[in-house]
Protein backbone atom coordinates (compact mmCIF):
# COMPACT_ATOMS: atom_id res chain seq x y z
CA UNK A 1 0.00 0.00 0.00
CA UNK A 2 1.24 3.19 -0.91
CA UNK A 3 0.13 6.13 1.27
CA UNK A 4 0.83 9.73 1.58
CA UNK A 5 1.88 11.21 4.40
CA UNK A 6 0.00 13.39 6.72
CA UNK A 7 1.07 16.16 9.20
CA UNK A 8 0.60 17.72 11.24
CA UNK A 9 -1.77 20.06 13.59
CA UNK A 10 -5.08 18.54 14.01
CA UNK A 11 -7.33 17.54 16.64
CA UNK A 12 -9.63 14.59 16.33
CA UNK A 13 -12.17 12.69 18.68
CA UNK A 14 -14.85 10.43 18.82
CA UNK A 15 -16.95 8.06 21.11
CA UNK A 16 -16.23 4.71 21.08
CA UNK A 17 -17.38 1.68 23.57
CA UNK A 18 -14.88 -0.16 25.06
CA UNK A 19 -14.43 -4.20 24.25
CA UNK A 20 -12.21 -6.79 24.96
CA UNK A 21 -8.42 -6.08 25.76
CA UNK A 22 -5.35 -7.69 24.76
CA UNK A 23 -2.11 -7.64 26.68
CA UNK A 24 1.05 -5.89 24.64
CA UNK A 25 4.46 -6.09 25.16
CA UNK A 26 8.00 -6.93 24.06
CA UNK A 27 10.44 -5.74 21.56
CA UNK A 28 11.43 -3.21 23.39
CA UNK A 29 7.93 -1.81 24.55
CA UNK A 30 6.65 -1.31 28.13
CA UNK A 31 6.01 -4.68 29.98
CA UNK A 32 1.81 -4.31 29.19
CA UNK A 33 -0.17 -2.38 27.73
CA UNK A 34 -3.95 -3.22 28.23
CA UNK A 35 -6.01 -2.31 24.68
CA UNK A 36 -9.65 -2.34 24.16
CA UNK A 37 -11.05 -3.54 21.13
CA UNK A 38 -8.66 -3.75 18.34
CA UNK A 39 -10.92 -2.28 15.99
CA UNK A 40 -13.60 -4.64 16.17
CA UNK A 41 -16.07 -1.93 16.46
CA UNK A 42 -15.17 -0.23 13.32
CA UNK A 43 -15.26 2.95 15.21
CA UNK A 44 -12.06 5.28 14.45
CA UNK A 45 -10.05 8.09 12.99
CA UNK A 46 -7.70 8.29 10.21
CA UNK A 47 -5.92 11.42 8.92
CA UNK A 48 -4.05 11.82 5.65
CA UNK A 49 -4.66 13.68 2.15
CA UNK A 50 -7.67 12.93 0.09
CA UNK A 51 -6.36 11.17 -2.81
CA UNK A 52 -9.31 10.50 -4.76
CA UNK A 53 -13.29 11.06 -4.59
CA UNK A 54 -16.52 8.90 -3.88
CA UNK A 55 -17.15 9.99 -1.42
CA UNK A 56 -13.26 10.64 -0.56
CA UNK A 57 -10.75 8.27 -0.20
CA UNK A 58 -7.79 8.99 2.62
CA UNK A 59 -5.53 5.97 3.49
CA UNK A 60 -6.52 3.80 0.21
CA UNK A 61 -10.30 3.74 2.55
CA UNK A 62 -13.65 4.99 0.48
CA UNK A 63 -15.29 7.30 2.99
CA UNK A 64 -19.09 8.12 2.75
CA UNK A 65 -18.98 11.59 3.59
CA UNK A 66 -22.81 12.16 2.57
CA UNK A 67 -24.05 12.13 5.79
CA UNK A 68 -20.78 14.04 7.66
CA UNK A 69 -20.57 16.54 9.40
CA UNK A 70 -17.65 18.61 7.39
CA UNK A 71 -15.81 21.78 8.28
CA UNK A 72 -13.58 23.53 6.17
CA UNK A 73 -11.00 25.82 8.03
CA UNK A 74 -12.97 26.38 10.87
CA UNK A 75 -16.30 26.62 8.94
CA UNK A 76 -19.23 24.26 7.99
CA UNK A 77 -18.78 22.95 4.58
CA UNK A 78 -20.46 20.37 2.01
CA UNK A 79 -18.57 17.46 -0.08
CA UNK A 80 -18.17 20.00 -2.95
CA UNK A 81 -15.65 21.79 -0.71
CA UNK A 82 -13.57 19.15 -0.20
CA UNK A 83 -10.89 19.11 -2.73
CA UNK A 84 -7.52 17.03 -3.99
CA UNK A 85 -5.00 16.72 -1.90
CA UNK A 86 -5.92 18.18 1.21
CA UNK A 87 -4.91 16.62 4.36
CA UNK A 88 -7.80 15.73 6.47
CA UNK A 89 -8.76 13.84 9.60
CA UNK A 90 -12.26 11.61 8.99
CA UNK A 91 -13.52 9.86 12.16
CA UNK A 92 -15.25 7.25 10.85
CA UNK A 93 -17.65 3.73 11.38
CA UNK A 94 -16.73 0.59 9.83
CA UNK A 95 -14.27 -1.61 8.67
CA UNK A 96 -11.32 -0.16 6.60
CA UNK A 97 -10.32 -3.58 5.96
CA UNK A 98 -13.21 -3.83 3.46
CA UNK A 99 -12.13 -0.80 1.67
CA UNK A 100 -15.37 1.25 2.86
CA UNK A 101 -16.34 2.98 5.79
CA UNK A 102 -18.74 5.59 6.84
CA UNK A 103 -17.42 9.07 7.85
CA UNK A 104 -19.20 10.75 11.07
CA UNK A 105 -17.38 13.91 10.30
CA UNK A 106 -14.40 15.26 7.75
CA UNK A 107 -12.37 18.28 9.37
CA UNK A 108 -9.52 19.79 7.22
CA UNK A 109 -7.60 23.09 8.03
CA UNK A 110 -4.67 24.84 6.00
CA UNK A 111 -1.44 24.70 7.47
CA UNK A 112 -0.42 28.06 5.52
CA UNK A 113 -1.59 30.74 3.88
CA UNK A 114 0.18 33.72 2.35
CA UNK A 115 1.96 35.91 -0.84
CA UNK A 116 4.45 33.84 -2.51
CA UNK A 117 7.53 35.56 -1.80
CA UNK A 118 10.01 33.14 -4.13
CA UNK A 119 9.88 30.60 -6.06
CA UNK A 120 12.74 27.82 -6.41
CA UNK A 121 12.01 26.12 -10.07
CA UNK A 122 15.21 24.34 -9.46
CA UNK A 123 14.34 22.10 -6.38
CA UNK A 124 10.84 21.70 -6.78
CA UNK A 125 9.69 24.46 -3.65
CA UNK A 126 8.01 27.68 -2.57
CA UNK A 127 8.56 30.60 -0.30
CA UNK A 128 5.12 31.50 1.74
CA UNK A 129 5.74 33.71 5.20
CA UNK A 130 9.59 32.74 5.72
CA UNK A 131 8.92 28.84 4.92
CA UNK A 132 10.58 26.94 2.10
CA UNK A 133 7.89 24.23 1.13
CA UNK A 134 8.61 21.53 -0.92
CA UNK A 135 6.30 20.26 -3.57
CA UNK A 136 7.97 16.70 -3.78
CA UNK A 137 4.47 15.15 -2.34
CA UNK A 138 1.88 17.53 -4.46
CA UNK A 139 -0.92 15.89 -5.41
CA UNK A 140 -2.83 18.97 -6.62
CA UNK A 141 -2.37 22.50 -7.35
CA UNK A 142 -5.18 25.06 -8.56
CA UNK A 143 -7.21 28.41 -9.08
CA UNK A 144 -9.93 28.93 -6.34
CA UNK A 145 -13.02 27.14 -7.23
CA UNK A 146 -11.12 25.54 -10.78
CA UNK A 147 -9.83 22.28 -11.89
CA UNK A 148 -6.80 21.10 -10.71
CA UNK A 149 -4.55 22.06 -13.75
CA UNK A 150 -1.91 23.91 -12.50
CA UNK A 151 2.04 23.31 -12.22
CA UNK A 152 4.42 25.35 -10.09
CA UNK A 153 5.59 27.58 -13.14
CA UNK A 154 2.49 28.85 -13.35
CA UNK A 155 2.79 30.21 -9.85
CA UNK A 156 4.15 33.66 -9.12
CA UNK A 157 5.68 35.98 -6.72
CA UNK A 158 2.83 38.16 -4.72
CA UNK A 159 -0.11 35.24 -5.70
CA UNK A 160 -2.19 34.52 -2.71
CA UNK A 161 -2.07 30.81 -1.80
CA UNK A 162 -3.46 28.11 0.52
CA UNK A 163 -1.40 25.34 0.90
CA UNK A 164 -2.78 22.10 2.83
CA UNK A 165 0.59 19.71 3.88
CA UNK A 166 2.68 17.36 5.83
CA UNK A 167 5.02 18.34 8.29
CA UNK A 168 8.75 16.70 8.84
CA UNK A 169 10.80 16.74 11.59
CA UNK A 170 12.95 19.15 10.82
CA UNK A 171 9.64 21.40 10.88
CA UNK A 172 9.46 21.61 7.16
CA UNK A 173 6.06 21.80 5.38
CA UNK A 174 5.81 19.46 2.28
CA UNK A 175 2.73 20.32 0.21
CA UNK A 176 -0.12 18.14 -1.01
CA UNK A 177 -1.95 20.77 -2.21
CA UNK A 178 -1.56 24.47 -3.62
CA UNK A 179 -4.62 26.76 -4.20
CA UNK A 180 -4.06 30.19 -5.50
CA UNK A 181 -6.40 32.16 -4.23
CA UNK A 182 -8.38 35.25 -6.04
CA UNK A 183 -8.20 37.86 -3.36
CA UNK A 184 -6.24 41.10 -3.85
CA UNK A 185 -5.36 43.93 -0.98
CA UNK A 186 -4.45 43.32 2.81
CA UNK A 187 -5.75 39.87 3.82
CA UNK A 188 -5.37 37.39 6.73
CA UNK A 189 -2.33 35.05 6.70
CA UNK A 190 -1.72 32.12 8.29
CA UNK A 191 0.88 30.06 9.60
CA UNK A 192 1.87 26.94 11.70
CA UNK A 193 4.86 25.93 13.92
CA UNK A 194 7.38 26.23 16.49
CA UNK A 195 8.19 29.31 18.67
CA UNK A 196 11.85 30.30 18.43
CA UNK A 197 13.60 33.60 19.95
CA UNK A 198 10.75 34.26 21.98
CA UNK A 199 10.72 37.95 23.31
CA UNK A 200 8.45 40.04 25.22
CA UNK A 201 7.18 41.28 21.87
CA UNK A 202 7.74 39.09 18.87
CA UNK A 203 9.04 34.87 17.96
CA UNK A 204 9.94 33.53 15.21
CA UNK A 205 8.68 30.51 12.95
CA UNK A 206 11.70 29.30 10.97
CA UNK A 207 12.26 32.78 9.36
CA UNK A 208 9.47 34.28 9.83
CA UNK A 209 9.22 37.29 12.57
CA UNK A 210 5.78 36.83 14.45
CA UNK A 211 5.04 40.83 16.41
CA UNK A 212 2.08 39.51 19.31
CA UNK A 213 1.99 42.23 21.07
CA UNK A 214 -1.82 42.14 20.48
CA UNK A 215 -2.66 39.23 19.94
CA UNK A 216 -5.56 37.36 21.22
CA UNK A 217 -3.75 34.40 22.98
CA UNK A 218 -5.42 30.86 23.33
CA UNK A 219 -5.12 28.96 25.50
CA UNK A 220 -2.00 30.16 27.54
CA UNK A 221 0.70 31.94 27.67
CA UNK A 222 3.74 31.39 25.13
CA UNK A 223 6.99 29.30 25.65
CA UNK A 224 9.70 28.43 23.32
CA UNK A 225 9.43 25.36 21.61
CA UNK A 226 5.39 25.24 21.68
CA UNK A 227 3.28 24.92 18.25
CA UNK A 228 1.08 26.98 17.58
CA UNK A 229 -1.12 28.44 14.80
CA UNK A 230 -0.56 32.07 13.56
CA UNK A 231 -3.27 34.79 12.08
CA UNK A 232 -2.57 37.83 11.49
CA UNK A 233 -1.30 40.71 8.49
CA UNK A 234 1.89 41.34 6.78
CA UNK A 235 3.67 44.70 7.45
CA UNK A 236 5.95 46.46 4.98
CA UNK A 237 8.35 44.90 6.86
CA UNK A 238 7.54 41.48 6.02
CA UNK A 239 6.48 40.50 9.82
CA UNK A 240 2.86 39.01 10.61
CA UNK A 241 1.00 41.12 12.89
CA UNK A 242 -0.46 38.59 14.95
CA UNK A 243 -4.12 38.89 15.99
CA UNK A 244 -4.55 35.57 16.91
CA UNK A 245 -2.26 32.91 18.53
CA UNK A 246 -3.24 29.45 19.15
CA UNK A 247 -1.02 27.20 21.40
CA UNK A 248 -1.64 23.42 19.87
CA UNK A 249 -0.91 21.56 23.20
CA UNK A 250 -1.46 17.80 21.71
CA UNK A 251 -1.41 18.83 17.84
CA UNK A 252 -2.01 14.77 17.37
CA UNK A 253 -4.84 13.76 15.30
CA UNK A 254 -5.52 11.39 17.40
CA UNK A 255 -5.73 13.57 20.75
CA UNK A 256 -8.70 13.19 23.04
CA UNK A 257 -9.81 9.80 21.50
CA UNK A 258 -10.75 7.09 24.01
CA UNK A 259 -8.88 3.71 24.31
CA UNK A 260 -9.97 1.16 21.73
CA UNK A 261 -9.95 3.80 18.99
CA UNK A 262 -8.79 2.45 15.23
CA UNK A 263 -6.43 4.49 13.89
CA UNK A 264 -4.11 5.03 10.76
CA UNK A 265 -1.92 7.34 10.52
CA UNK A 266 0.58 8.46 7.48
CA UNK A 267 3.11 11.01 8.35
CA UNK A 268 6.55 11.35 8.70
CA UNK A 269 8.77 9.82 11.47
CA UNK A 270 9.05 12.54 13.53
CA UNK A 271 11.25 11.32 16.88
CA UNK A 272 13.16 7.98 17.22
CA UNK A 273 15.46 7.93 19.69
CA UNK A 274 13.03 6.14 21.88
CA UNK A 275 12.72 2.84 19.30
CA UNK A 276 15.50 0.68 20.41
CA UNK A 277 15.21 1.23 23.97
CA UNK A 278 11.49 1.21 23.94
CA UNK A 279 9.78 -0.08 20.85
CA UNK A 280 8.52 3.66 20.46
CA UNK A 281 8.54 6.20 17.58
CA UNK A 282 6.16 9.74 16.77
CA UNK A 283 4.52 9.88 13.91
CA UNK A 284 2.52 13.02 12.66
CA UNK A 285 3.06 14.39 16.87
CA UNK A 286 1.66 10.97 17.93
CA UNK A 287 2.90 8.24 20.29
CA UNK A 288 3.26 4.90 18.14
CA UNK A 289 4.24 1.88 20.19
CA UNK A 290 5.31 -1.68 18.68
CA UNK A 291 4.44 -5.08 20.22
CA UNK A 292 5.65 -8.84 19.09
CA UNK A 293 2.27 -8.88 17.04
CA UNK A 294 3.26 -5.46 15.08
CA UNK A 295 3.70 -6.41 11.42
CA UNK A 296 6.20 -4.61 9.39
CA UNK A 297 5.86 -3.94 5.41
CA UNK A 298 7.55 -2.49 2.31
CA UNK A 299 11.30 -2.86 3.86
CA UNK A 300 10.64 -1.88 7.45
CA UNK A 301 11.89 -4.29 10.05
CA UNK A 302 11.28 -4.58 13.90
CA UNK A 303 14.77 -3.96 14.89
CA UNK A 304 14.66 -0.57 12.50
CA UNK A 305 15.75 -1.14 9.36
CA UNK A 306 14.50 1.21 7.21
CA UNK A 307 12.79 3.69 9.88
CA UNK A 308 14.42 6.85 11.10
CA UNK A 309 13.68 10.28 11.30
CA UNK A 310 12.04 11.93 8.06
CA UNK A 311 11.19 8.56 7.07
CA UNK A 312 7.58 8.51 6.11
CA UNK A 313 5.32 5.47 7.32
CA UNK A 314 1.92 4.20 7.38
CA UNK A 315 0.82 3.18 11.24
CA UNK A 316 -2.21 1.21 11.68
CA UNK A 317 -3.27 0.45 15.27
CA UNK A 318 -5.40 0.52 18.51
CA UNK A 319 -5.19 3.80 20.98
CA UNK A 320 -4.02 2.10 24.43
CA UNK A 321 -4.92 2.92 28.03
CA UNK A 322 -2.34 5.30 27.81
CA UNK A 323 -2.87 7.16 24.95
CA UNK A 324 -0.11 5.87 22.60
CA UNK A 325 -1.17 3.80 19.54
CA UNK A 326 -0.58 0.52 20.10
CA UNK A 327 0.33 -0.55 16.25
CA UNK A 328 -0.73 -3.33 14.09
CA UNK A 329 0.94 -2.60 11.27
CA UNK A 330 4.44 -0.46 10.17
CA UNK A 331 4.99 0.19 6.57
CA UNK A 332 6.99 2.55 4.83
CA UNK A 333 5.35 5.47 2.19
CA UNK A 334 6.71 4.92 -1.05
Amino acid sequence: MARLAHIILRNGAIGLALIACLACGGDGGSDSTDVAGGGISGTGISSGPITDFGSIVVNDVHFDVSTATILVNGGAATEDDLRLGQVVTVAFTGDTATGRATANSVTYARDLAGPVEEIDFANRQVRVLGQWVPTDRLLAASDEGQPDELHLEDFASDDTVEISGQFDADGVLHATRIERKGHSGPQEVEVKGAIQNLTQNTFTIRDLTVDYRHAMMMPHMLTEGFLVEVKGTVDNTGTVIATEVTVKDNPSPVAGSPAGTEVEIDGFITEFHRFASHGELTVDQQRVRKTESTKFKGGATADGAGLGLNVRVEVEGIVGDDGVVIATVIELDD
